[in-house]
């Protein structure tokens, strides 16, 4: 079934700030999720395997600038580079582009019938899971590629779409925004694994 497979790919956002930017884990365990209190859902976080180590997301403001580490060869770091935060948002924005991938997010979600539903999304989270080719940023810097750009590397490359974590979420996010869902991008960072980046999908209210 395709609920148990979003893991950390859907997080829980609702409009009321009751759980505002918890990360959230759905899977059949959760079915009383309607219920929770805010501080079930944050226990329900903490004790949550799939998300251990998972901060509360946080907005910097867009006058703010961000370290990046440049990386070398391999996965070594040679040193850092900075991003406004406005910037980086803008950059990131851009490459979205749904009305530009909107015929492969047909093709996905047009397996479930009905008004943008979870099938939908869950179908377009598992094809780009299963048929995505990971492939590095050029060395030295972040690169963000148009979400069409990847399907299009994919085709060269028989699959759905190929490049790094960071393409992989644009390419997410138009598709859902393609069949009108609301996401966002969130871009992470430890000192343990590294960068990340990943999609938010907003998924409605808690009493709905």
């Amino acid at each position: 079934m395709y609920h148990t497979a979003l893991l950390i790919g859907i997080v829980l956002l609702t409009a009321s700030g009751l759980a505002a930017d918890v990360p959230f884990v759905f899977d059949e365990r959760t079915i009383g999720v309607a219920n929770y209190t805010s501080a079930q859902l944050e226990q329900a976080r903490i004790s949550s395997p799939d998300l251990s180590g998972v901060p509360a997301i946080s907005t910097p403001p867009d006058n703010q600038s961000l370290e990046f580490p440049a990386m070398g060869g391999g996965n070594i770091s040679v040193g850092t580079t900075e991003k406004n935060v406005g910037e980086l948002k803008r950059i990131v924005n851009s490459r979205v582009e749904p009305n530009n991938v909107h015929e492969q997010a047909i093709g996905i979600a047009g397996k479930y019938s009905g008004d943008y539903t979870i099938e939908q999304v869950s179908a377009i989270y598992s094809d780009l899971k299963d048929d995505w080719h990971y492939v590095p940023d050029p060395r030295g810097m972040d690169y963000f590629s148009y979400a069409n750009a990847s399907l299009k590397v994919g085709e060269k490359s028989n699959c759905i779409g190929a490049g790094d974590c960071d393409d992989f979420a644009i390419l997410m996010s138009a598709l859902i925004e393609s069949i009108r869902g609301t996401t966002r991008i969130i871009l992470a960072r430890n000192n343990t694994t590294g960068g990340h980046a990943f999609t938010e999908v907003y998924v409605g209210q808690l009493n709905a």
